[in-house]
């Protein structure tokens, strides 16, 4: 699969990572400015793409960037007058704004909607869910079969469907062996000016070029996550039958994953493992960014029971800068670098520490 790591002319222009260039590869192939596809493979290309399975083939299709901030809208009219709308949301390396495909419903509703990313990211409900891997899989087939007339288009497409299988080979080959991938880990907050000149593989050298790294980290998350979630969830459910939520978000570059369960008065409970540390915390309000110093005070206290007592091994407590928030946090148990265990031993690690989360809110409450 390395051998599929070339150059394009999407990476060598610096575009092959940025999502607007592929909106816009997306949206130009569907218009009537593409003379590469017939309207009947453009119309493959959007029923495969949204998982309609029918073989419709739409008449008039016109696509535009950027229509009240949505990455493609696409307008279809079949061959019995039938108008259809189609949004696609496009994420490379981007996280969902909040409530962003909501809110595309509702100044859109009755229109198809696609979340399109590159480690196939959730969607709300009534989005589809798609991946690179399969955009990638439909062109390829579209192109083996299309009149290929005009080669000057073609060539255009050919091109970007070699950078599809690019980035979706990487995604492929990292989340087989994460630990033979140093760079994710250890160059996620740099920019390139600060990063390595030289690389031991392609992979390597292209997740740094296209500053794969964040994304790479959530994809290794989100996978931790679909192994660990059920046994989890089924635990803490033995003793605490609060909503339990999950998230996988980044800060500086460095993704974490997070659990968190909702307490009394906007109390709200976690354990987050970032950059190779676990750690509980207590918060009240978090997005405000304001302190209430009688929280702070009094969940202080508790923590610090926590650390000064070592109670599951967490040694350090952290106090708030600017907001209602108490931590005591854990290096992760090993003698080499956290990332160079295997993803199966890392997984296994924050499943236990993640089942303790009932354990500590116990103890802290107490204290």
């Amino acid at each position: 699969m390395r051998n599929n790591i070339r150059d394009t002319f999407f990476s060598v222009i610096g575009t092959a990572d940025i999502e607007r260039i592929h909106s816009a590869v997306i949206g130009w192939i569907l218009s009537d400015k593409c003379d590469a596809f017939s309207n009947k493979e453009k119309s493959m290309l959007i029923n495969e793409l949204f998982k309609t399975n029918k073989e419709v083939v739409y008449k008039n299709i016109i696509s535009v960037l950027e229509y009240d901030h949505i990455d493609v809208f696409i307008e279809t009219v079949s061959e019995d007058d039938i108008k259809q709308n189609w949004i696609i949301e496009n994420k490379i390396k981007s996280s969902q704004g909040k409530n962003q495909l909501s809110n595309y419903k509702t100044k859109h509703p009755n229109a198809n909607y696609l979340l399109l990313s590159l480690i196939g990211e959730n969607g709300d409900d009534g989005w589809v869910e798609n991946t690179y891997a399969e955009l990638y899989s439909i062109l390829n087939g579209i192109l083996g079969q299309c009149n290929k007339e005009n080669l000057r288009h073609i060539t255009i497409i050919e091109e970007y469907v070699d950078t599809l299988q690019t980035l979706v080979t990487i995604v492929k080959e990292f989340i087989k062996a994460p630990e033979e991938y140093a760079n994710v880990f250890t160059e996620c907050s740099k920019k390139k000016s600060e990063k390595e000149s030289q690389y031991e593989n392609k992979i390597c050298e292209y997740i740094s070029h296209s500053n794969l790294e964040t994304i790479l980290q959530k994809l290794y998350f989100t996978k931790i996550k679909s192994d660990i979630q059920k046994d989890v969830e089924d635990e803490i459910r033995k003793e605490i039958s609060n909503t339990i939520r999950w998230e996988i978000s980044e800060s500086h570059g460095n993704a974490q994953i997070v659990i968190l369960i909702d307490g009394e008065n906007n109390t709200q409970f976690e354990i987050a493992f970032q950059g190779g540390k676990f750690k509980f915390a207590v918060s009240k309000d978090y997005q405000k960014k304001e302190k209430d110093d009688f929280f702070i005070n009094e969940w202080t206290e508790s923590l610090q029971k926590i650390k000064d007592g070592k109670i599951h091994d967490y040694t350090k407590l952290n106090l708030p800068r600017s907001r209602s928030r108490v931590s005591v946090s854990k290096e992760y148990p090993t003698e080499k670098k956290w990332w160079q265990n295997p993803l199966s031993d890392v997984t296994e690690q924050v499943k236990k520490q993640f089942c303790l989360l009932p354990k500590l809110i116990e103890f802290a409450s107490k204290s």
